[in-house]
């Protein structure tokens, strides 16, 4: 065969490989692209109906009961609270039912509805009258709110790091927690005076604990609620918040930490202790 052939063979055979590299390339791409999409959506709830316009524009506006307190205002399709610590949340009209999406779906049935006034059902069957209010009503209502408002000071949702040495025999330990807020929402439901169930919305947090022997590091990683499923029970474990990670003691098993989880707006909280031994080894206890 001539030498020229074989280069033209050669040459045939690189670009082919080039592109099954390219193909492959794009192949993984796409797929990565879907799954992270996938990932990001999660599973969505769909409402049960559209809502109608016309009713959607009849709620649009700031709503007050008899006693001229602002109870919700409604932009779009969206209700937003007198109680500026609850979450906003959808809602939709089918029929004669008011549906609101907030940490778990409620219905109302409405009895009367115009421009005005609004009748509707709470979910403990009480009739329930509401008339328009003004934008001045909304944004008086900032005042005398915040006086009253309690803030659960127990739950830590902010940053904080903590440095501490500990010394035990010959040991010196050095150990590190980092508390740092996520984006994963804990409800807090509840109901107004109205009867109407809203959600207040509290972040849970990630915190991160390494322990060092001097220069040595003994442990280090990230801990979760979902870490301590085994001592706490599902349903609260749901509704809590992994608020704090503190220093116990130091004793022959290691360096010793408590970590606190709390339910919000209540007295209920959960005590886990995690020990890193001086092998590095992790163990949990009550």
């Amino acid at each position: 065969m001539p030498r020229y052939l074989n280069k033209v063979y050669y040459f045939d055979f690189c670009i082919i490989v080039k592109i099954l590299t390219i193909y492959k390339f794009l192949c993984a791409s796409l797929v990565a692209v879907l799954v992270m999409s996938f990932l990001s959506c999660g599973p969505k709830r769909e409402s049960p109906c559209k809502s109608d316009p016309e009713l959607r524009t009849l709620m649009h506006g700031v709503w007050v009961n008899d006693d001229g307190e602002v109870v919700f205002k409604v932009v779009g399709d969206t209700i937003y609270y007198s109680d500026s610590s609850a979450a906003p949340v959808p809602f939709c009209i089918c029929g004669d039912t008011l549906y609101i999406y907030g940490g778990v779906e409620a219905r109302y049935p409405i009895d009367h509805l115009m421009s005005n006034q609004l009748l509707f059902r709470n979910q403990s069957g009480e009739s329930v009258k509401l008339v328009k209010g003004s934008e001045e009503d909304w944004q008086n209502r900032e005042t005398s709110f915040v006086d009253d408002l309690q803030i659960d000071t127990e739950i830590i949702q902010s940053l904080i790091k903590r440095d501490t040495v500990v010394i035990y025999g010959e040991k010196r330990y050095h150990c590190y927690v980092q508390i740092n807020p996520t984006t994963y929402k804990v409800f807090k439901e509840e109901l107004n005076d109205e009867g109407v169930g809203m959600s207040k919305v509290y972040f849970d947090n990630i915190i991160h604990l390494a322990v060092y022997d001097g220069a040595k590091c003994l442990y280090s990683s990230d801990l979760e609620k979902h870490d301590f499923s085994k001592f706490i029970p599902e349903e609260i474990l749901h509704r809590s918040v992994f608020s704090d990670l503190q220093f116990a003691r130091c004793d022959s098993e290691g360096v010793v930490f408590r970590a606190i989880l709390r339910v919000p707006e209540s007295p209920a909280s959960y005590l886990v202790f995690i020990t890193i031994s001086s092998e590095g080894k992790r163990s949990m206890g009550q």
